[in-house]
């Protein structure tokens, strides 16, 4: 299976400016042998990201990753598939560039995309699927945040 490298010099990174093995593995890791039960089993919101951990920006994705968690906490579950470990997944959702997003919600594809993103355009990607509700409180979050970081 053939994956686009990620072009690093483009992003002004290299392989010495991220630590060994970055911070990919914060997140639950699924398999080959288990996305599919995780993905029928698991209500809610679910950011599945395809990556490795040769892959510049998948690295730098992940501090991302966890700001966006920190933000929505249990309103999200994020998870990690390593492109090479699991090749059949990969070959699956026909993965050709990394980091890959397949966004669910109580097990229905809602929403790809393949690239890097920051936490508020990884906000961006997900929040449009929350319920009004929750999205209204995010937004009342984020607007208390801004005025307290302003005083």
């Amino acid at each position: 299976m053939l994956f686009t490298a990620c072009n690093e010099d483009k992003l002004g990174i290299s392989n010495g400016n991220i630590p060994e093995g970055g911070q990919i593995h914060r997140f639950t890791q699924l398999t080959d042998a288990n996305y599919e039960e995780f993905l029928a089993k698991t209500p809610g919101l679910i950011l599945m990201d395809f990556y490795a951990d040769w892959c510049g920006p998948c690295r730098m994705m992940d501090p991302e990753m966890v700001k966006l968690k920190s933000k929505m906490g249990d309103k999200i579950e994020i998870v990690k598939i390593d492109v090479d470990k699991n090749p059949a997944a990969s070959q699956k959702f026909k993965v050709r560039g990394i980091p890959a997003l397949f966004l669910y919600k109580d097990g229905e594809l809602k929403d790809a995309g393949t690239g890097y993103r920051s936490e508020e355009q990884l906000f961006a990607f997900v929040s449009k699927w929350l319920d009004k509700e929750e999205t209204n409180k995010e937004k009342e979050t984020d607007k208390k945040e801004t005025e307290e970081e302003k005083e």
